[in-house]
């Protein structure tokens, strides 16, 4: 969070929502990290079929856009090299 605050203003943190251009996920940074929230949020993926077949069709629609795996690990490399250069 700190990172991203200094780097620009950004509207999400989570890889998901920064490719969707929306919230996808809920993000539980800063004032929203409390188990209260957590336990809300684990409530519904459990047991509101609607809300979790969204996000998961959600997921499916970012999906291609994250490539094969390793996107971690590549992102990485891409940072060293940019910050190194």
């Amino acid at each position: 969070y700190i990172l991203a605050k200094t780097i620009g203003k950004v509207k999400y943190l989570g890889m998901a929502s920064i490719l969707a251009k929306k919230q996808i996920a809920q993000e539980f940074i800063n004032h929203r990290l409390k188990p209260k929230l957590i336990a809300q949020e684990m409530e519904k993926l459990l047991y509101n079929e609607t809300y979790r077949t969204e996000l998961l069709r959600e997921y499916k629609i970012i999906r291609p856009q994250l490539g094969d795996p390793g996107a971690a690990q590549r992102a990485g490399s891409f940072l060293k090299k940019a910050i190194l250069s």
